[in-house]
């Protein structure tokens, strides 16, 4: 999600590296949240599917994203986008 609340494509190699670019990082954290809350993956199973992260890194991700999600209408509409589309 950009400045404008648009649709930003991030690569899977992206989510997987360690770029620290906004939206990579952003892409990367709703990944994370989503593994924790849809597949109910643990912690540190979350960091081995993102490339050895350590678990307390996924940890910080999901609260982040947890606690922007409550303020940021866009960040929430995109969450909601996101999962319909993994639903089909």
């Amino acid at each position: 999600i950009g400045p404008a609340g648009l649709t930003i494509v991030i690569v899977k190699d992206e989510i997987l590296g360690k770029s620290r670019l906004q939206d990579v990082a952003l892409a990367r954290q709703v990944s994370m949240w989503f593994m924790k809350k849809e597949l109910n993956l643990s912690y540190p199973a979350i960091g081995k599917v993102l490339g050895g992260k350590d678990h307390t890194t996924i940890l910080h991700g999901c609260q982040k994203i947890e606690t922007c999600r409550v303020n940021n209408i866009k960040l929430q509409q995109q969450i909601e986008l996101i999962k319909q589309v993994l639903n089909q």
